[in-house]
């Protein structure tokens, strides 16, 4: 596979990185629950830690890694909704929200992890996609 083509496939997943990011800083500005905060601000440190990593990636392949405020105008309908609905409803329905939202970035690991990358790429692909599976589950027992 051609390098640019790969590093689309990464700017992909950035955009929704960037996207889950934002969303854990709304979650966390939003809620009133003490519980909750510590949570959303360790997903959020833990997706800013991924793009990251990432972005390093891309420029390993030569590409040029697409800036945040590009990326997150374009891709935050989901957290828009979120934001849009507050913190005081009911939390069943923002979990909803953000599985939603996380199973699409899981999607677009997957259809990378599809692509042939190098040994390197496949294995921090697959770490962030175990990692974000496993966030996502303990955020379903809250």
């Amino acid at each position: 596979m051609v390098k640019t083509k790969k590093a689309d496939y990464l700017n992909n997943i950035l955009r929704f990185l960037y996207e889950s990011a934002n969303g854990y800083d709304v979650c966390m500005e939003s809620t009133n629950d003490n519980n909750l905060k510590p949570l959303f601000a360790y997903l959020n440190q833990q997706r800013l830690q991924m793009i990251d990593e990432i972005r390093h990636e891309v420029e390993t392949l030569g590409g040029q890694s697409e800036e945040a405020d590009s990326l997150i105008s374009n891709t935050n309908k989901w957290y828009k909704e979120l934001k849009n609905k507050g913190m005081n409803g009911d939390l069943l329905i923002f979990i909803a929200i953000i599985k939603r939202g996380e199973n699409l970035l899981l999607d677009h690991y997957r259809e990378a992890l599809r692509q042939e990358f190098s040994e390197n790429a496949r294995i921090l692909l697959l770490s962030h996609l175990e990692q974000i599976e496993d966030e996502l589950k303990h955020i379903e027992t809250k």
